[in-house]
């Protein structure tokens, strides 16, 4: 497995450098550049600390992406899209990682939920309270784009000799 990290850890990259072989570090990303990172991975790994919105985590479930989270952000997994991580610790997100590398069929069935889970979502907080309409076909745009780009399940974290994750 290959994770990928995205984003500034705050980790200097001589501590990251050890593990090339198995991270790649993207501190810094254009926005633009977010779906296609999405679209060459299976999982978004989200142990954060503190995510009041966590829009990232509705936005890579419209990709078709599983779900590793904390719960201290905006749950966006259910029990059908990924893992929600009680425990913020290094041994339940090992423990969640491994799950998704060495399930394909859960990670699959996963996957094949996300991009549902994502429209309820929007569809719930359109009755919650109205969203502006540029908002709506911006969100619309992200779905059509993903339906547009799902290709067969990659593999985790991209199927093939190795599996990727995004975090």
């Amino acid at each position: 497995a290959k994770l990928t990290v995205v984003g500034r850890l705050g980790v200097p990259e001589r501590v990251l450098s050890r593990y090339a072989d198995r991270i790649d570090y993207l501190p810094t990303v254009a926005r633009g550049e977010v779906p296609g990172i999405m679209a060459a991975h299976d999982v978004l790994l989200f142990p954060s600390y503190f995510e009041g919105a966590g829009i990232v985590l509705y936005e890579a479930l419209a990709a078709g992406l599983a779900l590793i989270q904390s719960d201290r952000a905006a749950v966006a997994v259910t029990p059908d899209t990924g893992i929600l991580l009680e425990t913020l610790s290094t041994e339940a997100l090992l423990e969640a990682m491994c799950l998704a590398i060495s399930d394909r069929a859960r990670l699959a069935f996963w996957r094949s939920n996300a991009q549902a889970a994502a429209a309820r979502h929007l569809a719930l907080r359109a009755v919650r309270r109205p969203a502006p309409r540029r908002l709506l076909g911006r969100l619309g745009a992200l779905f059509r784009w993903s339906a547009a780009r799902r290709a067969p399940a990659h593999g985790v974290l991209r199927r093939g000799p190795e599996l990727r994750a995004v975090h």
